[in-house]
């Protein structure tokens, strides 16, 4: 497994986790972690600094699994990376998109749309 970047996006910022190993399956699973965590707020009230603070905190297994790191600029090298996941908001707040930008020839781009479901 190679490292991936989550990047966390609402309307006034951008915030990431470096995790250092990590396949699309191990991914998903992360996400969804994460949106089913009992800390998790309602979709609707995404916000990005809030949701990689939860990230980790739902998937954190080891010391230096994950970081937190600033958002990707233009000059930042991320050769190594298995993937980008690109974590945001719908605009009726009611679901999440995650986009995978994954560099193999034979990935075929999709959008996952995660729901939040409250079972009582």
């Amino acid at each position: 497994m190679k490292p991936a970047l989550f990047a966390f996006t609402d309307n006034n910022t951008t915030q990431c986790v470096y995790v250092h190993e990590c396949d699309e399956d191990m991914a998903h699973d992360m996400i969804h972690r994460c949106i089913g965590h009992e800390w998790m707020s309602p979709l609707k009230d995404f916000d990005a600094s809030e949701m990689t603070a939860l990230f980790v905190v739902a998937n954190k297994r080891g010391p230096f699994d994950m970081i937190v790191v600033p958002a990707m600029g233009d000059e930042d090298d991320y050769s190594d990376l298995e993937a980008l996941y690109q974590i945001r908001s719908t605009a009726d707040g009611r679901a999440i998109t995650v986009t995978p930008l994954i560099d193999r020839d034979d990935f075929e781009p999709e959008v996952w749309v995660i729901n939040q479901v409250t079972v009582h």
